[in-house]
Protein backbone atom coordinates (compact mmCIF):
# COMPACT_ATOMS: atom_id res chain seq x y z
CA UNK A 1 0.00 0.00 0.00
CA UNK A 2 1.42 3.34 -0.95
CA UNK A 3 1.47 6.26 1.48
CA UNK A 4 -1.06 8.29 -0.59
CA UNK A 5 -3.76 5.61 -0.55
CA UNK A 6 -6.17 5.73 2.40
CA UNK A 7 -7.31 2.44 3.98
CA UNK A 8 -11.02 1.70 3.61
CA UNK A 9 -13.46 -1.06 4.41
CA UNK A 10 -14.84 -3.26 1.68
CA UNK A 11 -18.65 -3.26 1.45
CA UNK A 12 -19.68 -6.90 1.66
CA UNK A 13 -23.36 -6.87 2.71
CA UNK A 14 -26.01 -4.78 1.05
CA UNK A 15 -29.01 -3.42 2.98
CA UNK A 16 -31.18 -6.10 1.35
CA UNK A 17 -28.87 -8.84 2.63
CA UNK A 18 -28.94 -7.36 6.16
CA UNK A 19 -32.74 -7.26 6.01
CA UNK A 20 -32.77 -10.90 4.91
CA UNK A 21 -30.56 -11.89 7.84
CA UNK A 22 -32.87 -10.08 10.27
CA UNK A 23 -35.96 -11.77 8.85
CA UNK A 24 -34.19 -15.12 9.02
CA UNK A 25 -33.35 -14.62 12.70
CA UNK A 26 -36.95 -13.74 13.56
CA UNK A 27 -38.41 -16.64 11.56
CA UNK A 28 -36.00 -19.16 13.06
CA UNK A 29 -36.76 -17.93 16.57
CA UNK A 30 -33.14 -17.14 17.40
CA UNK A 31 -33.98 -13.48 18.01
CA UNK A 32 -37.35 -13.97 19.73
CA UNK A 33 -36.27 -16.72 22.12
CA UNK A 34 -39.07 -19.24 21.70
CA UNK A 35 -36.52 -21.94 20.86
CA UNK A 36 -35.23 -21.64 24.44
CA UNK A 37 -38.70 -21.70 26.00
CA UNK A 38 -40.01 -24.74 24.17
CA UNK A 39 -37.71 -27.37 25.74
CA UNK A 40 -38.12 -25.87 29.23
CA UNK A 41 -41.87 -25.25 29.35
CA UNK A 42 -43.14 -27.62 26.71
CA UNK A 43 -45.82 -26.86 24.16
CA UNK A 44 -48.56 -26.13 26.67
CA UNK A 45 -46.31 -24.08 28.94
CA UNK A 46 -45.28 -21.92 26.01
CA UNK A 47 -48.93 -21.60 24.94
CA UNK A 48 -49.89 -20.44 28.45
CA UNK A 49 -47.03 -17.92 28.51
CA UNK A 50 -48.07 -16.64 25.07
CA UNK A 51 -51.66 -16.27 26.27
CA UNK A 52 -50.54 -14.26 29.30
CA UNK A 53 -48.48 -11.94 27.09
CA UNK A 54 -51.43 -11.54 24.71
CA UNK A 55 -53.58 -10.43 27.65
CA UNK A 56 -50.98 -8.12 29.18
CA UNK A 57 -49.96 -6.29 26.00
CA UNK A 58 -53.28 -4.44 25.47
CA UNK A 59 -53.43 -3.64 29.19
CA UNK A 60 -50.01 -1.99 28.97
CA UNK A 61 -51.02 -0.14 25.79
CA UNK A 62 -54.19 1.24 27.40
CA UNK A 63 -52.33 2.22 30.57
CA UNK A 64 -49.68 4.07 28.60
CA UNK A 65 -52.40 5.81 26.59
CA UNK A 66 -54.10 7.11 29.76
CA UNK A 67 -51.00 8.05 31.77
CA UNK A 68 -50.33 11.45 30.18
CA UNK A 69 -53.91 12.52 30.94
CA UNK A 70 -53.88 11.32 34.54
CA UNK A 71 -50.31 12.35 35.31
CA UNK A 72 -49.48 15.58 33.46
CA UNK A 73 -45.96 15.88 34.89
CA UNK A 74 -43.24 14.21 32.79
CA UNK A 75 -41.79 12.33 35.77
CA UNK A 76 -45.12 10.76 36.73
CA UNK A 77 -44.89 7.92 34.20
CA UNK A 78 -41.44 6.98 35.45
CA UNK A 79 -42.65 6.99 39.04
CA UNK A 80 -45.63 4.81 38.08
CA UNK A 81 -43.39 2.33 36.27
CA UNK A 82 -41.03 2.22 39.24
CA UNK A 83 -43.97 1.51 41.54
CA UNK A 84 -45.24 -1.26 39.25
CA UNK A 85 -41.79 -2.84 39.06
CA UNK A 86 -41.46 -2.80 42.87
CA UNK A 87 -44.92 -4.38 43.14
CA UNK A 88 -43.97 -7.05 40.59
CA UNK A 89 -40.72 -7.77 42.43
CA UNK A 90 -42.60 -8.13 45.74
CA UNK A 91 -45.07 -10.53 44.13
CA UNK A 92 -42.24 -12.62 42.69
CA UNK A 93 -40.45 -12.77 46.04
CA UNK A 94 -43.65 -13.87 47.81
CA UNK A 95 -44.40 -16.59 45.23
CA UNK A 96 -44.07 -20.03 46.84
CA UNK A 97 -41.16 -21.91 45.37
Amino acid sequence: MSSTQQPHLKKVLSPLMLWGLGVGYVISGMYFGWNLGLPEGGTYGLAIATGIIILLYPVLAFLMRNWPVRFPKPVACSIMLLGLSVLAWDLLRAWPS
